[in-house]
C-alpha cells in the first residue's frame, strides 16, 4: 500500500516513513503514520506557531485547547511532524495546567506526564524522541522537587539557583530573576555557592542580551579557580551560559522534528 501511495504521490512523508520501517523491521509498524497537520489541528494555528517569535511560542501553545488524550492519539497515528508538535505540546503542559477530559466510571484523567511516560515505552517514532520525553519528565520532576525545597527553605541558595537555571532554559526569565533576586548581596558566599550563583546570573544575562555582564561574571569565576574542583565548577558555569546563548528550550520548540 505504501509503495502504491508513493507511486501516486512521490515524497509522501507518511508513506516514506512507513515503508522505511517495513523495510527495516520486516513487518508493518504497529502504529503506522497516517495523519499530517491539516488532518489534526487548525491550519491557522499552525501558521501562527510557525510565525511566532521565541517570546510568543508559549502563548501560542496555550491557545490550543486540544486535550492531552487527543495529543496522545495524534502522536500514535501521525507522521514525524505531527509527532514532533504533539510531543512539544505535551512537554509544555508538564509545567502548566493540562487540557483534560473526564473519563467514564470515575476513572482518573490521563495527564501529560502519564501520557509521555507511556509513549516513551512504545516502539513509535525515533529513539531520540523517546529519550526527549524521558528527559522532559525528569526535568519536570526536578522542578517540582526544587519548588518544594524552596517553599520549605526559602533561603537555600542551591535550590533557587538550580531552578532559575531550568527556567532560563525554558525562557521563563522573569521568574528566574525573582528567584535570583538578593542572592548576590549576601555578605558571604561559599566558593561552591559563588560558582553556582555567578554561573546562573551570567546565564540570565546572556539570555537577556547583556553579553558584557555575562562575560564579566565568567571572568570573575576564572580568577577564582584554584583547584580541579574549581575548574569543574567553572566548566559547569560556562556550559550553562552556552545553553542560554542558544536561546534555551522554548526557542527550539518549533525547530522541527530533529529537536529533542
Amino acid at each position: 500500500m505504501w509503495r502504491q501511495t508513493l507511486e501516486r504521490a512521490p515524497h509522501h512523508a507518511a508513506a516514506e516513513e512507513n515503508l522505511a520501517i517495513l523495510e527495516r523491521d520486516g513487518v508493518p509498524p504497529a502504529h503506522p503514520a497516517l495523519l499530517n497537520w491539516p488532518h489534526v489541528v487548525p491550519i491557522d494555528w499552525v501558521n501562527r506557531l510557525r510565525a511566532a517569535d521565541p517570546a510568543s511560542v508559549d502563548t501560542c501553545f496555550d491557545e490550543l485547547s486540544a486535550t492531552d488524550t487527543y495529543l496522545e492519539a495524534i502522536y500514535l497515528a501521525g507522521d514525524a511532524l505531527v509527532r514532533f508538535f504533539a510531543t512539544q505540546l505535551l512537554k509544555h503542559r508538564l509545567t502548566r495546567e493540562s487540557q483534560a477530559e473526564p473519563l467514564a466510571e470515575g476513572r482518573p484523567e490521563r495527564r501529560a506526564a502519564t501520557i509521555l511516560r507511556d509513549l516513551a515505552r512504545l516502539p513509535v517514532g525515533t529513539e531520540q524522541e523517546r529519550l526527549g520525553m524521558l528527559r522532559a519528565l525528569r526535568e519536570a520532576e526536578c522542578r517540582d522537587q526544587l519548588r518544594r525545597t524552596i517553599t520549605a527553605h526559602p533561603d537555600y541558595l542551591f535550590a533557587r539557583v538550580n531552578l532559575a537555571g531550568l527556567l532560563i532554559e525554558d525562557g521563563d526569565l522573569e521568574e528566574a530573576k525573582t528567584l535570583l533576586s538578593g542572592l548576590g548581596s549576601r555578605p558571604r558566599l561559599h566558593i561552591q555557592e559563588a560558582f553556582a550563583l555567578y554561573g546562573v546570573l551570567a546565564m540570565l544575562n546572556r539570555a537577556t542580551g547583556e553579553d558584557a555582564s555575562a562575560d564579566a561574571l565568567i571572568a570573575t569565576l576564572e580568577r577564582m579557580v584554584r583547584t580541579d574542583e574549581d575548574r569543574r565548577l567553572l566548566a559547569t558555569a560556562k556550559a550553562r551560559v552556552a545553553r542560554a546563548s542558544r536561546g534555551g528550550l522554548s526557542r527550539r520548540r518549533t525547530a522541527g522534528p530533529g529537536a529533542a
